[in-house]
């Protein structure tokens, strides 16, 4: 598992969780949270979830529930904010 693999599964699928991406690589979670860290710091890969499961039998740690998204460079983010009064500025 490289970080080129882990890009290249990330951009087909646009999200995944830590315990599909440890699956589809074989690999300890652990791990896969090294490589995915690379792609944190350079912005490319943000991460959601990551509360519990909702049960309370422990077995599944954070691994279930912790996903990651693609974020493309192109694919510029715009806040939504709500306006009140009317026209231009509000006024």
């Amino acid at each position: 598992m490289t970080p080129s693999d882990i890009r290249q599964y990330l951009r087909e699928r646009g999200q995944a969780s830590l315990a599909d991406l440890a699956a589809r690589f074989d690999s300890d979670p652990e791990m896969v949270r090294g490589v995915i860290a690379h792609w944190i710091r350079k912005g490319k890969v943000t991460e959601i979830g990551g509360g519990d499961c909702g049960k309370s039998c422990c077995a599944c740690g954070t691994t279930a529930s912790t996903a990651y998204r693609w974020q493309e460079q192109d694919t510029p983010t715009i806040p939504l904010h709500a306006t009140t009064g009317t026209g231009c500025g509000g006024h």
